[in-house]
């Protein structure tokens, strides 16, 4: 059994509009982050890839936590490794 619900039986397709959705927005989220904090705010490129990161990922924790506890669906482990496969493109194509 996954923590948090996030059961395998949940019918939760890996292709989906919502899995594209979740990598789209993780991705321009830290892209996006790392431009603001490095170009506006001056912070070195490797602190603000690091805020970028925990920050987007807060927010898709975040959001699976609230369809649990407000909208009462389970949280879906699908749609954070999509969170996380946006990072990680983020990271790859940003990084400098």
């Amino acid at each position: 059994m996954l923590p948090g619900n996030m059961s395998p039986e949940h019918s939760d397709a890996w292709i989906s509009a919502d899995k594209f959705s979740h990598f789209t927005v993780s991705a321009y989220l830290v892209a996006g982050q790392k431009y603001v904090a490095q170009e506006h705010f001056r912070i070195n490129s490797r602190k603000s890839m690091k805020i970028a990161i925990i920050s987007t990922a807060a927010v898709g924790l975040g959001k699976e936590i609230y369809d649990k506890v407000v909208r009462k669906k389970k949280m879906s482990a699908k749609d954070l490794a999509a969170d996380l496969a946006g990072i990680g493109v983020a990271f790859l194509m940003c990084r400098r």
